[in-house]
């Protein structure tokens, strides 16, 4: 049995949403890793591993301003 295809782009969607708020430091790393392991877990139930290997595959996290605003703290403490 195979995934539903409007979960699959649903899922999708969400990651990209989510890598986005990733990037721009309103989610942390727990909470992805959680709605992974939620996917994961949906995915389970069906033969799925093509579809999973390509759906996390898109999913690219880059820590982008939490880290900048991080570095600027640190140098205003420094100050």
């Amino acid at each position: 049995m195979l995934p539903r295809k409007r979960n699959i782009k649903r899922a999708r969607a969400d990651f990209r949403e989510l890598a986005s708020q990733f990037y721009h430091g309103e989610v942390d790393l727990e909470h992805v890793r959680q709605r992974v392991m939620s996917f994961l877990a949906y995915a389970k139930h069906c033969n799925a591993q093509r579809t999973v290997e390509g759906v996390l595959g898109d999913l690219v996290l880059v820590p982008g301003l939490r880290d900048i605003a991080e570095k600027a703290a640190l140098c205003d403490l420094r100050l």
